[in-house]
């Protein structure tokens, strides 16, 4: 997956060859590259919230300003919000959300906050409740676009979550892969799916779920 073409000018910089023989790096320079977006000191409410409509067969991110509801989070129970509670009908209930990951450096640099967007998908024949679509795309893209060029190097090969899949079921299914940077742009290569089902680890979640 090519994330961006903005990368154009950034060359494949190939590590130093030991440790002690390193580019000199003044991070003074580039300070707000390191440091945590004023978002992530929201604990409460996830900062990046959006209602996913699709018009002509597009994908269109509406921030949840917009609506009436501008935390929907608050109104899909989590999933250890059930355990003692009486089933009376079928109820979605959601996973952890994660607004914010630590990225680390290969070496010499400090680590960097990537920050995740959530987008609630509609209801539909195939996803009853609809779906929480939590991606990191963007984050990736804006922050690594204002990196300098050599030090891109050291963020080879960090693996990275790119999109999560939430389907308020008790199943998770979460794309990650690895930064690799080139003269053509930014790409994130072998990727990879990893499947969670959390009625597995906790069947009594199972009483809230539409059966097959």
């Amino acid at each position: 997956m090519q994330l961006s073409h903005g990368l154009a000018t950034a060359t494949l910089v190939q590590p130093p060859a030991t440790l002690d023989d390193i580019y000199e790096v003044d991070l003074a320079l580039f300070p707000h590259l390191f440091t945590a977006p004023p978002c992530t000191n929201k604990a409460q409410v996830h900062p990046h919230q959006y209602t996913i409509l699709y018009e002509q067969g597009r994908k269109i991110w509406c921030p949840q300003e917009e609506f009436v509801i501008q935390d929907f989070l608050t109104n899909i129970p989590h999933a250890s919000a059930l355990d003692d509670t009486t089933p009376h009908f079928v109820t979605p209930f959601h996973a952890k959300v994660y607004h914010k990951v630590q990225i680390r450096a290969n070496h010499t640099l400090p680590s960097v906050t990537l920050c995740s967007k959530v987008g609630k998908h509609p209801s539909s024949l195939n996803f009853l409740f609809g779906y929480l679509e939590s991606s990191f795309i963007d984050s990736i893209k804006f922050l690594f676009e204002q990196f300098p060029p050599v030090w891109l190097t050291y963020f080879e090969n960090a693996r990275v979550p790119l999109i999560s899949y939430d389907f308020l079921d008790g199943r998770l299914v979460t794309i990650i892969g690895y930064l690799h940077f080139t003269e053509e742009g930014l790409f994130v290569i072998n990727q990879h799916t990893q499947i969670e089902d959390l009625i597995r680890t906790n069947p009594g979640l199972a009483q809230f779920t539409c059966m097959p």
